[in-house]
């Protein structure tokens, strides 16, 4: 889905712009660098919730949090239209 993508690339600029790690933003979020990394590479993707603390956490701007926040909800709404049995389609 091409709205991960979006986040996973929000996600790595506003990290770098931040100038940490993956470790650091994992500390900063309350999970692991595999988390971030996964996250990053579109293993993965955050609940609204990590989202928001990662933006936190990396000083995003709130337009790109609401970017963020409407690609993943749109890639959620498609996976549920679809028939995902995944844990962020169950979730919402």
């Amino acid at each position: 889905m091409n709205e991960t993508r979006v986040f996973s690339t929000l996600l790595l600029m506003a990290r770098k712009r931040a100038k940490m790690t993956q470790a650091d933003v994992a500390e900063w979020a309350g999970c692991n660098q595999k988390t971030i990394s996964n996250y990053e590479h579109r293993h993965r993707v955050p609940n609204v919730g990590m989202v928001c603390a990662l933006a936190s956490g990396m000083n995003m701007s709130h337009d790109e949090t609401v970017e963020v926040l409407n690609s993943l909800l749109s890639s959620w709404c498609e996976g549920i239209m679809l028939g995902c049995v995944c844990e962020q389609c169950r979730a919402i």
